[in-house]
């Protein structure tokens, strides 16, 4: 984390040992968007899901967190991240989706693969 904020000129440059990573701020989905870390001298530093995800996988090798979408374990002494996803979180996967086409896949079994319990519905012009 240390290194990202030297990297970004951020405030997180001068943190110190981390202490607690905890879930500052949960979006209406239960997707944690905002954590707050705080550093063996109390200092706090707020840091999205994705910078933190970003200020991880800078200072670990051969380990890649792929997604914001992610919970913190303490571990008292370390910490385990754990999450689901592999982009931005709103559902569809642009490879699998490809992947799928490419297979023969009619969109609508893409769609209702990518947002389980879908219902499709035809869209109306409300011009006409």
């Amino acid at each position: 984390v240390r290194a990202w904020g030297v990297r970004r000129d951020r405030p997180e440059r001068g943190i110190g040992e981390v202490r607690r990573i905890d879930a500052s701020h949960v979006n209406r989905f239960g997707r944690t968007v905002r954590f707050q870390l705080t550093d063996a001298r109390g200092t706090r530093y707020s840091l999205t899901a994705e910078e933190l995800r970003w200020a991880i996988n800078g200072g670990l090798e051969n380990r890649t967190l792929w997604s914001s979408f992610m919970n913190v374990r303490d571990n008292g002494g370390s910490f385990t991240f754990s999450g689901r996803g592999s982009g931005h979180g709103v559902g569809m996967c642009q490879y699998c989706a490809q992947a799928m086409a490419l297979r023969g896949a009619r969109h609508e079994d893409i769609v209702r693969f990518s947002y389980p319990g879908v219902t499709i519905i035809p869209a109306r012009c409300w011009l006409c």
